[in-house]
Order: structure tokens, then C-alpha cells, then sequence
């Protein structure tokens, strides 16, 4: 059983779905240009948008039909006039392209947050109606990856950096037959479509927030009500723009917290694993969900965290934490101080 959990943490926490569109030959203008520093928005032929990033794969069409490769974006060099990657020439490794006045369609495939929070909301279902099943087969992380919206294991270049990730089955086209026109002296120039900085934050980047947090409701013995005030700073690293870890530092205060009536403070510090999962292409708006586990000189220290962020200038954004479980041990008897309230936390934090 502990062995089935472990799969499913496993999981939960390497594969991200995946979600593809097909995008025609005037909205790839803007990838002739090399250095970005972000991942690229574009149009699609249906109603929604596709990011474009360093973690993405793209393939390309030309008039006639033919598909090359999946390439990785990470990987891509362009100029006004063609996009290349690594390839060979003869056997012997170089850099081969095509033109750009023969690109007709692209396919690009990109990790959906919205999706993977739905396979983890999913996924977490699934599993704790299978818990008290007793003789639960053990499960791994490849037997649990339909259950995350069909997507089939495969390895994929993140950043350069050999990571675990859901890639659905490919449609429509034959891959490959698209073969390279372009290599040598005409690619030595082109330069990479991502610059270092993209590729280092689509891999890891540091995420710095402050929040404060408070009961709604005056005081009294009711949980929603009780005179509760908690404050902190949360650092942490986020993975693949998915994954956060880190740690954080608080100041947790109450009436009742050491002495009854009294009002009191003790310093707290936690451990913060989260999922940032971003709704739109653009990546504005943010689901988050984590949970810290921590303590304080007046007892343990645990805060689920869910709510919505919105990224308000360049890096900058906000957040909002509704009614969110959270555990304060007391050293006096429960009844003076409930240990667990639902405050509610706003946050202002930057992602670079």
C-alpha cells in the first residue's frame, strides 16, 4: 500500500499534460526573431491560444503535406529566413534547417497547468477511494499515466534537461518524412530562439512571497470568528513551471496562543510543497495548491493552501487564499484557542 502511495506521489509530481494545437504560417512570423526571453503566445486555428516555451516541442508542415520531426523548442536556431536544429549531414553531426518560405502549418505540444491540475484533482480522487481497498496492487507511475487525460510516457528535453512528461499520442500527418534542406555555412550564423534566461526559467526559476493571514469574523470561541493573525515569507523554487519547493519563515499570533485572554506571538517555520498551475496561455492567472508543515515555540504549525494568483506587472503578482485549513498548536487547553482555524491570506510576491 505504502509502495502504491509512493507511485502515486511519483506521479503526480513528473507528469504534466500535455495539450496540442495547430498554428498556420502568418502567426509564425514572430519565431524569425532569435533571444526571447519568455515563452511565445500564438494564435491557433480554434478558439485558444498555445504557449510556445523552451519546454515545448514543435513540428512544421510544408505545401505538400509532409511533416518533419518533433523538435524540441529548446533546441531551435532561427533567422529572418529559416529555422534549424542539431542534426547530420552525411553521418557527421550539423546543423540542418528549413525555409521559412516553405513552412505551411506547425503543431506545437506544451504543458497545460489546467490540465494537470485536473489529472492531480483526479488522481488524488482516484486514490483515496482505492486506500481502503485492502491487497491494492502496487501501481507505478507509467500504470497511473492514463489516468492523467490519456497522455503516454515518454522523455522529452526540458531546458535541456532530461525530464519525465506526459506527450499524447500524435495525430494527424506522417512525422519525419519532411526531411532538411538547409545545413552548414548557411545555419552557422542563426541563433538560438530562446535566450539562456527563458531556457533557465522554464526548467527552475526563485519564487519570494509575503502574505498575511487572518480569521474573518470577530472573537469568540467559533473557528471562523477566533482572533487569529499569521504573517510570513515564503521562498521557494518552482520546477517546469509546476512544481514548487521551498520553505517558510512566520509570525504566528492570537489571543489565547500561550496564556488565555492574553494576546501572544511565536515565530514559525515550515516546509512548502505546491503545484502552481497556470490557466491561461499567457500565464496571468494561477491556481495554487501546497501545503506547509512546520512548528513554533508554541507548538506545530500546518496551513493548506489553495486560492487563485494574478500576475499584475512583468514577474509581480498577487494572490488571494481563501478560508484556508490551518493548524496552530496552543500550548494551553483547546478550548481556549481552537487549533485549527480558516483564515484567509492575501499574498504579493515575484517569480524570476
Amino acid at each position: 500500500m505504502r509502495r502504491w502511495i509512493l507511485g502515486v506521489m511519483i506521479a503526480v509530481a513528473a507528469i504534466g499534460c500535455t495539450y496540442r494545437r495547430t498554428v498556420r504560417e502568418p502567426a509564425l512570423a514572430t519565431l524569425r526573431e532569435a533571444g526571447k526571453d519568455d515563452g511565445v503566445v500564438l494564435p491557433t486555428t480554434s478558439a485558444w491560444r498555445i504557449r510556445l516555451a523552451p519546454s515545448s516541442q514543435v513540428r512544421f508542415r510544408d505545401r505538400a503535406g509532409r511533416w518533419t520531426d518533433w523538435l524540441d523548442a529548446d533546441a531551435l536556431y532561427v533567422d529572418a529566413h529559416a529555422v534549424f536544429t542539431d542534426g547530420e549531414l552525411r553521418g557527421a553531426p550539423a546543423r540542418v534547417g528549413w525555409r521559412w518560405a516553405d513552412v505551411d502549418t506547425a503543431e506545437v505540444q506544451s504543458v497545460s497547468g489546467l490540465r494537470t491540475l485536473w489529472g492531480f484533482v483526479g488522481t488524488l480522487a482516484v486514490s483515496a477511494s482505492l486506500v481502503p481497498l485492502a491487497g491494492t496492487p502496487v501501481m507505478t507511475p507509467a500504470a497511473l499515466a492514463p489516468a492523467l487525460a490519456g497522455p503516454a510516457l515518454s522523455t522529452a528535453r526540458w531546458g535541456g534537461a532530461q525530464l519525465v512528461r506526459a506527450v499524447a499520442p500524435r495525430r494527424e500527418g506522417a512525422p519525419g518524412t519532411w526531411r532538411p534542406a538547409l545545413a552548414g555555412d548557411v545555419a552557422r550564423d542563426a541563433r538560438p530562439l530562446f535566450a539562456g534566461g527563458a531556457q533557465r526559467r522554464a526548467v527552475a526559476r526563485l519564487v519570494i512571497a509575503a502574505d498575511v493571514a487572518a480569521t474573518l469574523g470577530g472573537g469568540g470561541r467559533d473557528p471562523l470568528g477566533v482572533d487569529r493573525l499569521i504573517d510570513g515569507v515564503t521562498v521557494a523554487a518552482r520546477f517546469g513551471e509546476l512544481v514548487e519547493v521551498g520553505g517558510s519563515v512566520r509570525h504566528v499570533a492570537g489571543r489565547g496562543l500561550e496564556r488565555e485572554g492574553v494576546w501572544s506571538s511565536a515565530p514559525a517555520g515550515a516546509f512548502y510543497l505546491g503545484g502552481h498551475f497556470a490557466v491561461d496561455a499567457h500565464h496571468r492567472v494561477a491556481i495554487p495548491l501546497g501545503v506547509e508543515l512546520g512548528g513554533s515555540s508554541a507548538g506545530g504549525f500546518v496551513r493548506a493552501r489553495a486560492g487563485v494568483r494574478v500576475r499584475v506587472k512583468d514577474e509581480w503578482f498577487v494572490g488571494v487564499y481563501p478560508f484556508s485549513p490551518t493548524f496552530t498548536g496552543t500550548d494551553t487547553t483547546p478550548d481556549v484557542l481552537p487549533r485549527w482555524s480558516f483564515p484567509t491570506a492575501l499574498e504579493v510576491g515575484a517569480s524570476f
